[in-house]
């Protein structure tokens, strides 16, 4: 798999491409797990930040009705980036997490991404 070749995938938050500060960034590895749930796929903290989006309980890819998915978010950020909302600079997307901390403003609409159910 390559590296990528940005640093920030949105404002205030790092990809790591170091493969041995991401394993130890994973705080929710070790939640107990019950076979009786079913299929279910481990948490894995992608971007160490304040909770931004919600992707369901056990199931944050989104393969659960309403759930928002993965891909949902990754839409929405790229809506961000082609209305100008956000700005691109030699090292990814610019600016401090302060900016997605303006969902909990008035602006909030501007982060809400609507169920698909």
């Amino acid at each position: 798999m390559k590296t990528p070749r940005f640093e920030l995938i949105a404002p205030g938050l790092e990809v790591l491409h170091n493969k041995a500060a991401f394993a130890e960034r994973q705080k929710f590895t070790t939640i107990p797990r019950d076979e009786n749930w079913g299929k279910n796929i481990p948490p894995v903290l992608l971007f160490a930040a304040p909770e931004l989006f919600q992707h369901g309980i056990f199931h944050p890819f989104g393969d659960e009705p309403g759930e928002q998915g993965l891909e949902t978010l990754f839409d929405r950020w790229t809506e961000f980036l082609e209305s100008g909302v956000w700005t691109v600079g030699i090292n990814g997307v610019e600016g401090e997490i302060d900016q997605i901390r303006d969902a909990d403003t008035v602006v909030w609409i501007n982060y809400w991404i609507a169920p698909d159910w």
